[in-house]
């Protein structure tokens, strides 16, 4: 766990986790300097740990390399939706709404071939922030907290502590110039998902439907496609080098 003062008033710690390929990084941006410094990382070594068994128990029930994972099993017909786990239950429930939502453009298909894709890491980002991470903003030193993983990332930041604001950056490889498009968010979750030519990123407040929709963006061939839908939140979709927005970007 690293800690480090940022200016002034803020200082920064940070921890990570590594999952089936995937580095999941939480960050604390506290105030009181050198002296809150023990707490926070007692605090954030817990969520270190928390946040281990949490994105273990998603590789049991949702990878698709897992030979015995829910998922595979579930679609194998060895496990009926009486038993899978409730959890298993809430996604398939998100992806059913999110096939509603777009009206299908997202599709998670059924048995045999259930995939919810990026919906379960959105959805699992989303649940380990409000589990172990949130929690923290009830500390008088921690101004804001982040969760990142896969292309997903979830903050939430004090009111008391305008002056605090995440930045996530956007690579956009089409642009041999300045290819990192920078994001502020001071509170809520943004999804990214790169594409062969280009990248899409949909902010929302909840992560999951913020998923949902950049998986439904990166069925997308050219981003005229964007005027025949309303995508709610703010974001960017950039294709072959043409870039649209919506929202306040």
């Amino acid at each position: 766990m690293f800690v480090q003062p940022i200016n002034a008033k803020y200082w920064l710690a940070g921890l990570s986790v590594e999952k089936d390929g995937v580095m999941y990084e939480a960050k604390i941006a506290f105030k009181g300097g050198e002296p809150a410094r023990q707490a926070i990382a007692e605090h954030g070594n817990l969520a270190e740990v928390q946040m281990q068994y949490w994105f273990d128990w998603i590789f049991r029930e949702f990878s698709e390399k897992r030979l015995m994972s829910t998922l595979n099993r579930f679609n194998a017909g060895e496990l009926s939706i009486h038993e899978v786990s409730p959890q298993f239950r809430t996604v398939l429930a998100a992806a059913t709404y999110g096939e509603q939502m777009t009206n299908q453009l997202y599709a998670a298909g059924e048995m045999p071939n259930y995939h919810p894709g990026a919906l379960v890491q959105g959805w699992a980002v989303e649940q380990a922030f409000e589990q172990h991470l949130r929690p923290l903003l009830a500390l008088p030193e921690v101004a804001a907290v982040s969760l990142e993983g896969g292309g997903m990332r979830r903050v939430e930041t004090k009111p008391e502590d305008p002056d605090w604001f995440w930045t996530f950056e956007v690579f956009d490889k089409t642009d041999d110039v300045d290819p990192y498009l920078e994001v502020p968010i001071h509170s809520g979750a943004i999804a990214t998902h790169e594409l062969i030519d280009g990248v899409a990123a949909v902010m929302l407040p909840d992560l999951t439907d913020a998923a949902i929709w950049v998986t439904a963006l990166s069925q997308f061939e050219d981003c005229d496609q964007l005027s025949t839908i309303t995508v709610p939140g703010r974001g960017v979709l950039v294709i072959n080098k043409t870039a649209r927005t919506w929202g306040e970007n």
